[in-house]
């Protein structure tokens, strides 16, 4: 008689009703698009697309602070920003206004600098929860191309970080001799196997095709279809412009849920989440939430 294939398994034995008001997740204090996607939860994959150039890295700054603050271990890749770079950002959009100090210029130009007494308590606070992808990396061996999803793995497995940012798709993967949206596929089919097998949260920035500045959808993200077919969770994110976007007074960003496989709801066809962009610690507040005063995120 044939045995049942491992693979197969009871209904009956499945855990209790899955339940999203108890499930563990990290909020992204975003507080619309918390109500919209109750927030990241662990074992999904996020995918964040946009225009090159829009604002996505500071977005992913700011998750990995919520993250941190949260208490969770964070592993970052960030190829496009140097290592001294990502972390003054970072630092920047944990500490706020308070970190800022502002300097003089010799030609009399006022420049913003980090306070360094209040950065060190920054650092001191997230030391030995959060890693980053060196940027000065070289293989021992020549031209040996990087494996950035068993670098994640080993991340999960040796730093206990459960939150992972990928900055972005384009320069994680590496072609080889096969076509790149061959590549992109498989690199994302082994992320979704990754967070499902460890629990974790990984976030995706995954460039659109060109698309001729209409509105981006999940079809017009990479050019691999796996890359929104096996994510949980799609963001949108661009900015806005005055002279475009007139019915965004105060708003200078807009994030938008075209995927949420979670409860289904997607944010509303002209009625975008509008933030604003706050330059001294890189942060973005929902126009509806700001009141004038930037909160430390640490603690």
């Amino acid at each position: 008689m044939a045995e049942l294939h491992p693979a197969i398994i009871q209904v009956a034995d499945v855990a209790d009703e899955w339940d999203s008001t108890k499930a563990p997740h990290i909020k992204t204090n975003i507080q619309t698009l918390d109500k919209k996607i109750h927030g990241f939860f662990y074992g999904n994959l996020v995918v964040l697309t946009g225009r090159a150039g829009e604002g996505k890295s500071s977005l992913i700054t700011q998750l990995i602070c919520e993250a941190l603050n949260q208490g969770e271990n964070v592993f970052s890749y960030s190829w496009e920003l140097k290592n001294s770079k990502f972390a003054t950002w970072v630092d920047k959009c944990l500490a706020g206004n308070n970190c800022i100090d502002k300097k003089m210029t010799t030609s009399g130009i006022e420049i913003k600098t980090l306070n360094k007494d209040k950065i060190k308590t920054v650092k001191d606070w997230y030391r030995d929860r959060f890693y980053m992808f060196d940027y000065t990396y070289i293989p021992a061996k020549k031209y040996e191309l990087i494996d950035i999803v068993k670098v994640v793995e080993n991340a999960i497995l040796v730093k206990k970080c459960r939150f992972i940012t990928i900055d972005n798709m384009m320069m994680a993967v590496e072609a080889g001799n096969k076509s790149i949206t061959q590549v992109e596929g498989e690199f994302v089919k082994r992320l979704k196997e990754l967070v499902v097998k460890y629990n974790v949260i990984i976030v995706l920035v995954a460039h659109p095709r060109k698309t001729l500045n209409k509105k981006l959808e999940n079809d017009d993200v990479s050019g691999n279809s796996n890359v929104t077919k096996l994510a949980d969770t799609v963001l949108s994110f661009s900015r806005l412009y005055a002279d475009k976007d007139k019915n965004c007074e105060k708003a200078t960003a807009k994030i938008e849920v075209i995927k949420n496989r979670e409860n289904g709801k997607l944010t509303e066809p002209n009625k975008p989440i509008e933030l604003e962009y706050m330059t001294n610690s890189r942060r973005l507040i929902e126009v509806s939430q700001y009141k004038g005063y930037m909160r430390p995120i640490v603690g």
